[in-house]
């Protein structure tokens, strides 16, 4: 996938291991299998497959470990096509849209509930600043319960716009708990090296 081509967000299916299910899709629309990456925790990747909708046309499949999900991302060289497959796939397979990332946020039973929201509002948010996800991860980032905040964290690494900037620094210097402040640091200097 060329970093400089037009894409999708990450489109985060419910299924947790779904890559028999885009296989099959993937076979029935005539997608050839191209690639394959396995997982490797040492080095911060995630199990990847990836198939070739057309030329210059991808649908790269992923298991994020973080968050405990699959997602997809459609990455091409032409703007409209990776729209037209992106919808095509949304169509064909069980993805969280943008609204019910949202709502189950909103809706969370509790803290281990909400963490769990966080985290995947986080993978599937969009990469261009959205007020709606960045208001309710924000929330997240100054929750009482170090387990909702942690995972937050997480969410941020996805897509961290600048604007989280002060209240990861807050963490940095002031969380009650190590492990956060060390985490907030290290997405503060991510921020940096991105000059975001």
């Amino acid at each position: 996938m060329a970093a400089f081509w037009p894409r999708t967000r990450r489109l985060v299916l419910r299924d947790r291991f779904a890559e028999k299910r885009i296989g099959d899709l993937g076979a029935e629309l005539g997608w050839p299998r191209r690639e394959e990456y396995p997982a490797d925790p040492e080095e911060g990747t995630d199990h990847q497959v990836v198939w070739s909708v057309a030329p210059m046309l991808s649908l790269h499949y992923f298991e994020d470990e973080i968050s405990r999900h699959s997602y997809l991302v459609v990455a091409g060289e032409d703007a409209a096509a990776v729209r037209a497959t992106a919808g095509l796939v949304e169509s064909r397979l069980d993805i969280w849209r943008l609204d019910e990332l949202l709502a189950e946020v909103d809706a969370a039973p509790g803290p281990e509930g909400l963490a769990a929201a966080v985290v995947r509002a986080g993978l599937g948010c969009p990469e261009e600043f959205d007020e709606r996800f960045f208001s309710r991860l924000h929330g997240a980032l100054r929750h009482v319960n170090p387990r909702v905040r942690e995972r937050a964290l997480w969410a941020v690494s996805y897509v961290p716009w600048p604007s989280y900037r002060p209240q990861l620094s807050f963490i940095r210097e002031n969380d009650a708990e190590v492990d956060l402040r060390g985490t907030a640091g290290i997405l503060l200097e991510a921020l940096d090296e991105m000059a975001l």
